[in-house]
Parts: C-alpha cells; structure tokens; sequence
C-alpha cells in the first residue's frame, strides 16, 4: 500500500474514533463516521491496514472483540486540531501529525465482522419514509429488498 494513501486512511480512522478515556469505537460506529468524513466507505483490507498502522505506533488499541480505543498518544494527537478544523477537513490536519507508519501484517479484521457491521449500517430502519427507504435498497437484490415488506 502506498505510503501517502496510508497515511491519509489513518488519519481518516483517528478522526473516526471516539476520543475520551475508556471509550470504545465499534466497526459499525467508523464505517458510519468514515462515511460521513470521506463520502464512501473503506473496504476490509484498507481499514486492517489503517488500525494496523496505528496500533504498531501504539496511537490505537484493538480488543479481541475489535473494539478500537485511543492511546493517550493517540488522543493527543486526536485533539490537536479539534478546535479549528471541520470534520470533513479534521483527517488532513492529522495526517500532518503522525508519526511515519508501517502496515503490521499481524492485525486482521475477521471478514464477518467487517460485514456484519457493514450491512447492519446499510439496513435502513423501522419509520423511514418509503421514498427514502426505497433508495437505500436500490441496487440490492430482490431477494432482499421483499424480504421486510
């Protein structure tokens, strides 16, 4: 993976997480803020390599059960641009504060997990409008899209 596409999904997964002392980010809870910062969402491998990269520069820690939490390290760097960078523009200030990176070939992201978590966040939920309900859908299989009706 290239160094510069690296960084900047790092930086993208730092701003995902959760900031504050014993709090625990789900893959479910950064799919949803990658997509809100980066309009897409990050595919299995990339995001393994993001939390392995962090987690070898001790910025992150993963749990067995892949909750991913801040270090102190981790939360100082989080915080640097807090106050004057949008959320959108907040993963190219922390690109600039990280420490050189290094994909640990260790980290796996189980392939269940990631998908589960993807397709929990995709499922549009009870008393959205039927409009709207019908975009989120399309493009899925039929098979799907009757099965709530």
């Amino acid at each position: 993976m290239d160094p510069a596409y690296l960084r900047s999904d790092a930086a993208t997964l730092l701003t995902a997480l959760t900031p504050g002392k014993k709090r625990r980010s789900t893959i479910r809870g950064i799919l949803s803020t990658w997509d809100m910062v980066q309009v897409g969402m990050p595919s299995r491998e990339t995001l393994e390599a993001a939390a392995g990269a962090l987690s070898a520069a001790k910025l992150i820690t993963i749990d067995d059960d892949w909750r991913l939490s801040l270090t102190t390290e981790g939360a100082r760097i989080r915080a640097i641009p807090s106050r004057w960078a949008g959320m959108r523009t907040l993963p190219s200030v922390i690109k600039k504060h990280l420490p050189p990176l290094a994909i640990d070939p260790h980290v796996t992201l189980p392939a269940e997990l990631y998908d589960s978590a993807r397709a929990d966040y995709l499922r549009p939920r009870r008393g959205t409008p039927r409009g709207l309900r019908w975009f989120l859908e399309w493009g899925q299989p039929s098979w799907r899209r009757n099965r709530d009706r």
